[in-house]
């Protein structure tokens, strides 16, 4: 298994840290978002969609009561947002399943509700507003992200935060070619922020 944590002291960051992961990800790649409302799954989804080519990226938002949304990039972009699915065979009659391995990205919100559908070399991604995370295992380490531009959050149209904009984004994966796209991901990232 490979993990990252990363630390994001803002939208923003966030924003960043998913765009350069859809610039990335290859066609196939299935990621799984969990975490709290409000703590940056959306905002992740739009980012990456930038990194992915998306041109009215600006237009991503959560499908709640729809379940899902699709965007065209450099591949396209498989939407879902299980929160306020009624069961998993919902989403089995969408077509989830069948993008899998396609020439496609696939992203679902509050996958841990549907995670007996996901394929076992899903990117999981968490999002946690507290650092809880033990990194004495040899393949974890945590990266703090470099501020970014007020310009970025003009151009997303964020709204003041009420609270804490601190997030720890957890990245774990299984199976082949992981570790060459969290080496470039991580070492990368650094370089383009």
């Amino acid at each position: 298994m490979f993990k990252l944590i990363f630390k994001s002291e803002s939208p923003e960051q966030t924003f960043q840290l998913a765009r350069r992961l859809g610039e990335l990800v290859p066609a196939g790649t299935v990621l799984g978002l969990s975490g709290d409302l409000g703590s940056g799954k959306t905002l992740f989804t739009k980012g990456l969609a930038r990194g992915l080519g998306v041109e009215a990226y600006q237009r991503v938002n959560s499908p709640t009561f729809v379940i899902k949304q699709e965007y065209q990039g450099r591949l396209r972009l498989h939407h879902y947002d299980t929160y306020r699915l009624g069961g998993v065979e919902e989403l089995e009659m969408l077509g989830f399943s069948e993008h899998f391995g396609s020439e496609s990205v696939v992203i679902v919100e509050w996958a841990e509700r549907v995670e007996e559908l996901l394929p076992p070399n899903t990117l999981k991604i968490v999002f946690n507003n507290e650092s809880s995370y033990n990194l004495s295992d040899s393949n974890s380490f945590a990266i703090s992200l470099e501020p970014v531009s007020s310009e970025l959050a003009q151009e997303l149209e964020l709204e003041p935060s009420m609270g804490s904009n601190v997030r720890y984004l957890s990245f774990e994966a299984q199976g082949e070619g992981w570790e060459n796209l969290f080496n470039e991901f991580s070492g990368g990232f650094a370089e383009q922020c």
